[in-house]
């Protein structure tokens, strides 16, 4: 077997055999399997009187082979494979064990369908030479290449043991072994040692040494011819019943091939002997020649004593010593005093091996000049002593020009990585004519940063960008042509395959290459894009507006107008799109009643930052309505918006509602004064009537009184008594509760009129001490009815204070009066503050009002009476909400029949206190 002898552990013929003897113990491990499986004893023995391999040992053997082939084969996952593998056939291997030692000192068969004890303990052999492969460790692992090893040595005496008819070798009838068991293991040994070539390579069969090609040649034949008759023993065992004959012919034959190997080995190793020594003669000779030639300096140096021990003439002119005088000195005599620390620890790391080259290490020339070199250093030894081989190469113009190239680099280089802009220099790839792929040669930090893409120096934009040929066939083109013709093109594309936009100037340094200098302008294009879609929807709201809108800028000049814009001003649209600004205004002020003041209100608002909101007349008779407000970009006023609307039909329904309610308020004003002249015109008869009918009740009595005794017939006295006792005094108690009625009616008629008449004074009332005042006054009517009144918050309000007490003093004297029979009242006032007024609400558990009453409520004279309660007057929730009305509030209700009613009073709110936040 013949083996490179630099690099034997990397040689593909010792894969191969790997993988094919992994194959091998896989194929007889199946095989044996099946055999159990099928009930076919044969295929797990081989022979007839063979021990079959146990089915726990075949499926061992497939978790390990098939690892090992999984590892050959080089699949991703079979690192983790092999660790699994080991694992679970070492748990097995330990199971077994435990289980003899547990029985040890007693005489047990173990059944053949059972893992033998041997056969466990290797398996954790096995187990452990596959770890090693597992953890993918560098270098060798002597432990692994034991375990290995062993398992070669241990398996070769099981099949030796067979074949020879030895069973002391393979266990005998207490422990065995099975044959296919011992060829696996054979096998699967063979294929661990060479899937481990960096320990492999440690063991004395490799190199060119005589050791090493005996061993290669003699020992694999020495295998083979043991192996080879044991096979045949084994047959004329089996076949024949032995026969003498066999073993002397196999024997024979075993010397012929060993006497023929040994002369081509002999012939060998004396041919590599001579050739070594003549080639060593040879090189010396070179060597010789080499050094004395070489423009590097050479000098050797005693690692004991640091003296020098030769010296080339190129060192001599380097150090400025003739060869006789440096071999007199040592390491601290040619170098500088205060560079000798660290010129010494130089060398001692060279001499223990550490490091072969020190880089710019001054030296000292003979005259007392310094110059650098860069020494290079090999370990040999010259007449039994370890020296150094040191080669000096001069340094001093070198530094000077890296000095220099450094300076230029880091500055090219802060430049390159500090540039905002993305940097990639690429080489594209051509398939014929056509740009394929292009190479990331080298990219700057922007370029990671902008596109996110890690790692891209030195791979195909194909692997870093899967699929971008494909979605971005426009982008090859371009840098294709730039590579090719040299010529720089600037351009903006989006790259589907990186979802981004990106602005690029590309131009060609060298034929089919290229540099690509970009930004990523997603953000830019992506608010280009909205900045579209903004104007599109804005022009088309503009247009669809209802209101005219101009937009001017700070120097007055028109930047846009709508479609409604010059319909409302009536402008020709050529007007319109010239843009000349004092054309246009002469052309609108020609239609304004007062275009002195429009023009005065334009020239005040361009200097200020405020909102205007006005009403233009036209001598058309047309009105507008004008809203302004700045446009500002950055806190600057860059223009004005106009925005006009055609209020004509509105501003005349004010007018005209302005008209009618001056003519109403005239009319109430006239109601107001006729009801009360009216009512008190009628107080006066009303009164004599209810006093002559008092005076014709008592003329009535007395009559009868009179008449009394008086002789009367008896058809008179009859007639006397029915007109004097009956329809005289039921005549007039009939005018005196008409009469009284009529005189409540005109004292709620006065009452009415005067609110009207009475002036509103508005203050700032306490809610919660008026509220005080008003339980305070009811505290006789809560306790007869069992009541309670719990009030919340109740902000103040900016109101008459008298009128303010009148409402809620009607409205919680109703809630008590319309309560239900069945449970005591419960009334809760509270208040909030809602858009510039407070809204208090009055909430009972009362009978409630009827839907079909909830507005008739607010009418005058309106009553709603209960079975067994006195009716008012009619006109409480009248007078109630006429008052609030006055004092710039409201009033309305919510209620629900049987469930309670919730009235709520709109009042103005008071101002805040100074300092205080409302």
């Amino acid at each position: 077997m013949e083996i490179h002898a630099d690099e034997p552990y990397k040689s593909p013929l010792l894969l191969r055999i790997a993988s094919l003897a992994s194959r091998a113990v896989f194929f007889l491990a199946v095989l044996a399997l099946a055999g159990f499986l099928f009930k076919v004893p044969v295929l797990a023995s081989f022979f007839r009187e063979s021990i079959p391999m146990a089915p726990s040992t075949a499926l061992c053997f497939i978790l390990l082979s098939g690892a090992l082939m999984l590892r050959n084969s080089r699949s991703p996952w079979s690192g983790r494979a092999i660790y699994a593998a080991a694992v679970c056939v070492a748990s097995v291997s330990l199971v077994v064990l435990f289980r003899r030692i547990a029985t040890f000192g007693k005489l047990e068969v173990i059944p053949l369908w059972q893992m033998s004890p041997v056969t466990a303990a290797l398996f954790l052999l096995a187990a452990t030479g596959l770890l090693r492969l597992a953890r993918d460790r560098t270098g060798p692992d002597r432990a692994a290449l034991a375990a290995d090893s062993t398992l070669l040595l241990l398996s070769s005496l099981i099949l030796t043991g067979y074949l020879y008819g030895s069973p002391l070798f393979y266990g005998g009838q207490t422990i065995p072994v099975a044959f296919p068991t011992g060829a696996a293991f054979f096998a699967l040994s063979a294929a661990l040692l060479l899937s481990d070539p960096e320990s492999l390579k440690t063991t004395p069969f490799f190199g060119n040494s005589v050791e090493a090609v005996l061993l290669r040649n003699f020992l694999p034949l020495t295998a083979a011819a043991v192996l080879l008759n044991g096979v045949v023993n084994l047959a004329g065992r089996s076949f024949f019943g032995g026969l003498p004959i066999i073993n002397a012919l196999s024997a024979l034959a075993a010397m012929a091939a060993a006497a023929w190997l040994a002369r081509r080995v002999a012939l060998r190793v004396g041919g590599e002997l001579t050739l070594a020594q003549r080639q060593r003669r040879e090189g010396e000779a070179r060597y010789r020649a080499l050094v004395d030639a070489s423009a590097d300096g050479i000098l050797t140096a005693d690692l004991e004593t640091r003296k020098f021990k030769f010296a080339n003439p190129a060192i001599c002119r380097m150090l400025g010593y003739t060869a006789e005088e440096l071999t007199g000195l040592g390491v601290t005599e040619i170098h500088p005093k205060d560079a000798l620390p660290a010129v010494i620890a130089e060398f001692e790391a060279q001499a223990r091996g550490e490091k072969l080259l020190a880089p710019d290490i001054p030296c000292l020339r003979k005259d007392g000049t310094v110059f650098y070199a860069d020494i290079n250093t090999v370990r040999t030894v010259i007449d039994g002593r370890d020296c150094n081989l040191g080669m000096f190469r001069d340094s001093t113009e070198r530094r000077k020009a890296e000095e220099g190239l450094r300076e230029s680099e880091e500055r090219y280089r802060s430049l390159f990585e500090n540039m905002l802009n993305g940097f990639a220099y690429c080489r594209m790839l051509f398939d014929g004519e056509k740009p394929a792929d292009f190479v990331y040669l080298s990219v700057n930090k922007a370029f990671e940063t902008l596109t996110g893409l890690k790692n891209a120096a030195g791979r195909k934009v194909s692997e870093v960008i899967p699929g971008i040929r494909e979605a971005d066939p426009g982008l090859f083109e371009i840098y294709g042509r730039v590579a090719r013709t040299g010529k720089p093109e600037t351009f903006e594309t989006y790259v589907e395959a990186l979802k981004m936009w990106f602005s690029v100037s590309a131009y060609s340094p060298a034929k089919d290459h290229f540099v690509a200098v970009f930004d990523v302008v997603t953000a830019r294009k992506q608010a280009e894009e909205a900045l579209r879609k903004s104007e599109t929807r804005l022009r088309a709201t503009l247009e669809a507006a209802a209101d005219g809108i101009l937009a001017v800028d700070s120097e007055g000049k028109v930047a846009g107008a709508n479609r409604r814009f010059a319909e409302l001003w009536r402008i020709p649209r050529a007007l319109l799109e010239r843009g000349d600004d004092k054309a246009l205004l002469d052309f609108v002020l020609e239609q304004l009643s007062d275009p002195g003041a429009f023009l005065k209100k334009v020239r005040e608002l361009y200097d200020s930052d405020d909102e205007s909101l006005d009403t233009l007349a036209f001598r058309d008779g047309r009105f507008f309505e004008r809203f302004s407000l700045p446009m500002k970009l950055d806190g600057g006023r860059i223009g004005r918006v106009w925005s006009f609307r055609d209020v004509t039909a509105h501003r005349r329904a004010e007018l005209e509602k302005e008209r009618l309610n001056a003519e109403l308020l005239e009319k109430n004003r006239e109601l107001e004064n006729f009801l009360y002249l009216t009512t008190h015109d009628l107080r006066g008869p009303l009164i004599n009537i209810l006093g002559f009918s008092q005076n014709l009740e008592g003329y009535a009595k007395r009559l009868r009184e009179a008449l009394a005794p008086a002789p009367l017939p008896a058809g008179a006295r009859k007639t006397v008594d029915e007109l004097a006792g009956n329809s005289i005094p039921a005549a007039l108690g009939f005018i005196l509760e008409s009469s009284r009625k009529m005189d409540s009616l005109i004292s709620a008629l006065l009452k009415v009129s005067r609110i009207g008449r009475v002036e509103m004074k508005p203050a700032t009332v306490d809610m919660g001490e008026l509220a005080e005042k008003i339980l305070a006054s009811m505290r006789y009517q809560l306790e007869e009815a069992g009541g309670e009144i719990r009030c919340g918050d109740l902000p103040p309000c900016l109101a008459d204070p008298d009128a303010v007490n009148r409402i809620f003093s009607n409205l919680l004297d109703n809630a008590l009066k319309y309560r239900r029979e069945d449970s005591p009242p419960r009334i809760e006032l509270a208040g909030e503050r809602r858009e510039g007024l407070v809204v208090y609400t009055v909430a009972d558990n009362g009978a409630g009002i009827p839907e079909k009453d909830l507005h008739g409520i607010w009418n005058l004279f309106y009553r709603h009476e209960k079975a067994g309660e006195k009716a008012g007057e009619g006109i409480g929730l009248a007078m109630v909400r006429r008052m609030a009305e006055r004092n710039g509030g409201r009033i309305w209700v919510e209620s629900k029949e049987g469930k309670g009613s919730v009235f709520y009073v709109g009042l103005p709110a008071a101002p805040a206190p100074p300092g205080r936040a409302i």
